[in-house]
C-alpha cells in the first residue's frame, strides 16, 4: 500500500524557538499535495496572516507572513 505523504523537511526547524513572526516557513512534502487542504490546515502560533506559494510540482509550500 502507498504511504501517506509526510513532511520531509521544514524551515525554520520544528524545534526553533523565538523565530521572528516575519520569517517565511517552508514545508517540503514527500508527494504532491492538495494545496487547499494543506492551507486550510496550516496554523502558526502566534497566528499571523500571510501568503502561500507552491512549487510547480505541489510538493513544496512557502508561507510568507504579511508585511515581509
Amino acid at each position: 500500500q502507498p504511504l501517506d505523504p509526510v513532511i520531509v523537511s521544514n524551515s525554520p526547524a520544528h524545534d526553533s524557538v523565538n523565530a521572528p513572526t516575519t520569517t517565511p516557513i517552508l514545508l517540503q512534502f514527500s508527494k504532491p499535495m492538495d494545496t487547499n487542504t494543506v492551507q486550510n490546515s496550516f496554523r502558526t502560533t502566534p497566528a499571523v496572516s500571510g501568503k502561500f506559494t507552491w512549487s510547480v510540482a505541489r510538493d513544496a509550500m512557502t508561507f510568507t507572513p504579511a508585511g515581509t
